[in-house]
Parts: structure tokens; C-alpha cells; sequence
């Protein structure tokens, strides 16, 4: 018989919400800056601020895609600043950008912050299509999800293809699969995760 196996190879609880304190790395030296992240329903929102600034400023044109997260804000000189922030296991890195002046930005998460990862508690086979099994297709493919506070995964995205089929199935098991979420300071949050679901045949 033909079958397919579903696995979690890793699960990172790693989500840009939340709180973070850092520096931009100027010419006149380190700023320090302050950003608080929320996410609502896809909708990116918060604030930023330095201490050469006389208050927060909203975030704008916020977006987060998988673990890369890019805003603007205006400072306190009306000036618009350009973030593009990579998250690498807790911390946020990349560039800030004013004009042609372009900075180094480095964030980490208040050491208060506790962050516990998502574990999964309930998962579903994936199928395979017949086009792979008479092809005889193996191998992973390896998901993007965010594992929200309700335990389910949203927003999946594929990040290694197989093709044949399988990632639709991997995507559609997936879907069935049940988490305890993600925690921070004892509080159910939405925390990016990869997903590796493999597919190997059986006689």
C-alpha cells in the first residue's frame, strides 16, 4: 500500500508582535528606539520611538510577510523612515532608511517577555494525489504557517515545493491540525511556525 506520513520537523514560536527595544546604527552612533507590534486580522499596527523624539509615533503602511516585517514612520522633523526588519530566532535586524541615509537596526524582546512555542496536539495525514504516486514522489514540503491563539493554522504558504499535487495536500492536513498555541507571559498569541510535512511510499 502507498501511504503518506505528516511531520512537524520544527516549530519556531517566532512572531514580530509584541514589544522590542534596540539601536539604529548611524553615523553619530547608536539611537536607541522603542517598537510595539500588534497584529488584529492581518491588520499591522503600533508604534515607534527614539530617544531624539519628543513622543511615539504610529506605525505606517505596516506589513508582515512570514518572519519579515517593514513599516514607516514620521519623525519628529516630519521626516519619513523606512524599516525593513528580518526576525532571526528572538531578535529583529535589517535597515532603517532616511532619504539616501541608509542604517543598521537591531531589536531583541524585553527580557520580561516569557515566550513559550506552539505544540501540536492533533494532526491528519496527508493524501497523495495519484499523479505522485504513480510518479512515485517523495520528499517534504516545507509550510509557513501562523499558529493563532485558537490553535489553528492561518495563513500557510509554501515554502519548499514538491509540486504533483502534494502541496495542496500538505496545505489542506495542515488546516486539520490542532496546536496548543503559543504563550507569552502566560497569554495565548499568534506565533510563526515551520511546518515540514514529508511524504514517503510504503509497500
Amino acid at each position: 500500500m502507498l501511504t503518506a506520513i505528516g511531520t512537524v520537523a520544527s516549530l519556531m514560536a517566532a512572531s514580530v508582535t509584541g514589544k522590542w527595544t534596540g539601536a539604529i546604527y548611524g553615523s553619530d552612533g547608536p539611537i536607541p528606539i522603542y517598537l510595539i507590534v500588534s497584529e488584529d486580522q492581518g491588520k499591522v499596527s503600533g508604534s515607534a520611538a527614539t530617544d531624539t523624539m519628543p513622543k511615539a509615533a504610529p506605525i505606517e503602511n505596516a506589513e508582515i510577510r512570514g518572519d519579515e516585517l517593514s513599516f514607516e514612520i514620521h519623525d519628529d522633523q516630519n521626516r519619513v523612515i523606512r524599516f525593513r526588519l528580518t526576525l532571526a530566532d528572538t531578535a529583529l535586524r535589517g535597515e532603517a532608511t532616511v532619504g539616501n541615509q541608509i542604517s543598521k537596526v537591531a531589536l531583541s524582546r524585553p527580557i520580561a517577555s516569557k515566550m513559550t512555542a506552539p505544540t501540536l496536539i492533533h494532526k491528519v495525514e496527508p493524501e497523495y494525489t495519484e499523479e505522485a504516486r504513480t510518479a512515485r514522489v517523495e520528499g517534504a514540503v516545507l509550510l509557513y504557517a501562523e499558529i493563532a491563539p485558537d490553535g489553528a493554522a492561518k495563513n500557510i504558504r509554501v515554502r519548499h515545493s514538491l509540486g504533483f499535487g502534494l502541496d495542496e495536500k500538505a496545505i489542506e492536513c495542515v488546516k486539520q491540525w490542532r496546536f496548543r498555541p503559543a504563550e507569552r507571559d502566560g497569554k495565548p498569541v499568534t506565533a510563526a511556525s515551520t511546518i515540514e510535512v514529508n511524504f514517503r511510499l510504503k509497500n
